[in-house]
């Protein structure tokens, strides 16, 4: 399958998400964080939240 993203977001670090049919790049510093996400299959994700950012 060919990939959506351009070839500098296929380069930084893959994110850990232990879902099937997820794949996720992550970029990351003192005041960002951006995670780039496809998905190869209908995906079900489980509400979750985030602490105050």
């Amino acid at each position: 399958m060919k990939s959506i993203f351009p070839e500098p977001i296929l380069n930084l670090p893959e994110a850990d998400i232990p879902l099937k049919g997820i794949k996720a790049f992550l970029s990351q510093g003192d005041n960002h964080q951006i995670i780039f996400m496809s998905f190869s299959e209908a995906v079900d994700l489980p509400e979750h939240a985030h602490e105050s950012q």
